[in-house]
């Protein structure tokens, strides 16, 4: 999270159609959906990142972090992915509804206190990933990985409802 807000120009960028985080059509339609009447940021950024925990699954099949095309993924009602794929969902859904929010990619670099399905340490040659944030008026950029909540699921067993998954 930054402590010091971020000017409102610089903010409105992440409000942008891209060509892989497309805001029309099914997109605008699936986030309408789910925030419904909601008007509150925050309000709207937890009942997208709820939505995507409950209905997409991770396929560790897929090659590298996903492709991360929003529109696509939607169309073709099988809502399942890898990092980019499961980000970029959560950044096209909130910017369809008006909150600002962006993909961040990197690499893990250290293991987790929380999963040894989302840390990693040692080789990280295989530790790409992506995750989202989205903008709080009130709070800066917060940091949200529904990804990895579908990972810890798939690679621990888990259901949704395991305290150990949210």
């Amino acid at each position: 999270m930054n402590a010091e807000p971020a000017s409102r120009e610089s903010v409105q960028l992440y409000l942008k159609p891209t060509k892989h985080v497309q805001l029309d059509g099914i997109v605008k339609e699936t986030a309408q959906k789910i925030v419904s009447s909601e008007r509150n940021p925050d309000k709207k950024a937890r009942l997208i990142y709820d939505w995507i925990a409950e209905n997409t699954f991770r396929d560790p099949n897929m090659r590298g972090c996903g492709f991360g095309d929003v529109k696509t993924l939607l169309l073709s009602g099988n809502l399942r992915g890898k990092c980019a794929d499961l980000s970029s969902l959560f950044v096209g859904l909130c910017r369809a509804t008006g909150v600002p929010a962006r993909e961040v990619f990197g690499l893990r670099v250290l293991a987790s206190d929380i999963s040894i399905s989302i840390g990693k340490s040692g080789d990280v040659s295989k530790a790409k990933h992506c995750r989202a944030e989205y903008y709080s008026d009130q709070k800066g950029w917060i940091a949200v990985d529904p990804s990895d909540v579908r990972k810890v699921i798939l690679e621990e067993n888990l259901t949704l409802s395991d305290p150990h998954a949210i």
